[in-house]
């Protein structure tokens, strides 16, 4: 099948067809992760009512028992998951569930993926796997039985593909075609523009993100390595921000390290900014902490 490709005008039509932002993801989640890409989101989204629910105890509990594990809880009611951490209720409605988390080892994570057939379905499958994959640099290991796609790949797709890696060594492993077109076109360089230039250490680091538009639900912080810190926030993060991180990942702010001061300052500064617009901002401190 021809990949669809997404004009402003046909965004705003698909757009059209939904009344929530969380109908639209669900929906139509092609649409709604190129209108994120794009930055026009919220202008079409601006017909969609927010869904605000007063949660009960009594409604939490009900809640809860739709779901089996606290995951399927974060992932299909994270309103309702929030309220109940905020109450401390989590362990009370929550104890007719499996496991909070889980731990990926390595032979379960060769399990999740040999579910798939290709990349694309894997990380769509199975998010969770497939980030903790690449954050311990065995993906290519274990999708190493996954069929190529072959694709026409246009520049806005070469694009579009690129901007879901942080660095060139990422996107040569996570999408290989994809980095071979690229090159072989010549246009690497400008494909790339966005990704890391250096690795950071104690004099400079990283400002990361790991966010959900639907919810409004974000967290910032510092590193030097992100994929170390990844891991480490899935790990060892208290519950609520690992479940968080571990389904959204983390996503680079600036387009390079910055010196350590400057990054405290601009961490800082965002946790700030969306504490003001109202997102619910899963940071505890203030930030700036080096």
């Amino acid at each position: 099948m021809a990949r669809r490709k997404w004009s402003k005008e046909l965004l705003q039509i698909e757009a059209l067809k939904f009344s929530s932002r969380g109908d639209f993801r669900k929906g139509s989640p092609n649409a709604y992760s190129i209108a994120q890409k794009k930055g026009i989101l919220n202008q079409l989204c601006s017909h969609m009512k927010n869904k605000l629910t007063y949660w009960t105890k009594e409604l939490l509990q009900a809640e809860a028992l739709k779901y089996s594990s606290r995951n399927d809880f974060y992932k299909g009611s994270l309103s309702a998951y929030i309220a109940s951490s905020r109450r401390n209720l989590l362990d009370e409605i929550c104890k007719h569930m499996k496991n909070k988390l889980t731990y990926w080892t390595t032979e379960m994570l060769i399990d999740e993926a040999n579910k798939y057939s290709s990349r694309s379905e894997f990380q769509k499958g199975s998010p969770s796997a497939y980030n903790i994959a690449w954050g311990r640099g065995i993906l290519q290991e274990i999708s190493s039985h996954m069929a190529l796609k072959h694709k026409s790949w246009t520049i806005e797709m070469l694009i579009d593909e690129s901007l879901k890696y942080s660095s060139r060594s990422d996107f040569k492993e996570g999408s290989s075609s994809a980095y071979a077109i690229a090159c072989g076109r010549g246009i690497l360089e400008q494909v790339s523009s966005h990704m890391e230039k250096n690795v950071g250490n104690r004099f400079f680091r990283w400002v990361y993100k790991s966010i959900d538009y639907t919810s409004k639900t974000i967290y910032i912080g510092l590193t030097y390595d992100l994929k170390m810190r990844l891991e480490t926030h899935i790990k060892q993060s208290r519950e609520l921000l690992a479940l968080h991180i571990q389904e959204f990942g983390l996503i680079p702010v600036t387009d390079q390290v910055i010196p350590a001061q400057e990054a405290a300052n601009l961490e800082r500064k965002l946790i700030k900014l969306y504490r003001s617009k109202g997102w619910n901002v899963l940071n505890k401190s203030n930030g700036g902490e080096l």
